[in-house]
């Protein structure tokens, strides 16, 4: 197990945190909040841009994975993002 502070362990934290702010944002995306629709442009744009920069440093085929699958999300979001701005009758 990597201590927190060894070098090897000092991400920890960070993906800790990545990860329960990505529930969090699923969650409100699940429910069609419109900060969910807007925390998942975000989310997609930033790891989308993230794994370009990465591709063009690398040209390792994870990142452009990724860069693709950022792509496919940022579009669909796009595509279906008058779902998020109805109007709730239900909350």
């Amino acid at each position: 197990m990597l201590c927190a502070l060894s070098p090897q362990g000092k991400e920890y934290p960070f993906r800790v945190a990545l990860a329960l702010a990505t529930l969090v944002m699923i969650y409100g995306y699940m429910k069609l909040r419109k900060w969910g629709f807007w925390a998942m442009i975000s989310y997609s744009f930033l790891f989308g841009t993230i794994s370009l920069a990465l591709t063009s440093a690398h040209h390792q085929q994870p990142f452009i994975g990724n860069m693709i699958w950022s792509i496919l999300v940022l579009l669909y979001t796009i595509h279906t993002r008058k779902a998020f701005f109805q109007k709730q009758l239900f909350s």
